[in-house]
């Protein structure tokens, strides 16, 4: 399978995600602490698909709920580019870098700062 296919099998994932009912959800902002209690959730659920039945089946479909969870995270929270060696960012075209819909989101752009954590100064 090529990368785009499995691009639009975690978008449609997140299509899903987004039309779940109301009673799947209590529609507060999540943090990334529940996405990742909801990753490891899924996780458990897709190794347990994988020993109670014969072939992947069961386990890939739970893979791509985890997928989506991923990514819904990363649409909420954001996510630093990925670096091919520290301080050098991977090439990313500028069409990926919009405005954050929230302003806690961090995208640094291509001509930008490559994004790091800023060390506190230490008080003498």
């Amino acid at each position: 399978m090529h990368r785009r296919q499995v691009y639009t099998l975690i978008d449609g994932e997140r299509d899903y995600q987004d039309r779940l009912p109301a009673n799947r959800t209590d529609g507060e902002p999540r943090t990334v602490g529940d996405y990742l209690t909801m990753l490891q959730h899924y996780l458990n659920e897709a190794q347990r698909q994988w020993v109670m039945n014969a072939g992947s089946q069961e386990a890939l479909d739970v893979i791509r709920k985890i997928a989506g969870i991923a990514v819904h995270c990363m649409e909420d929270h954001g996510a630093p580019p990925r670096l091919v060696r520290p301080g050098v960012p991977a090439e990313i075209p500028a069409a990926f870098f919009r405005t954050p819909a929230r302003p806690s989101v961090v995208m640094d752009g291509p001509k930008q700062k490559p994004f790091t954590k800023k060390a506190k100064a230490k008080k003498r």
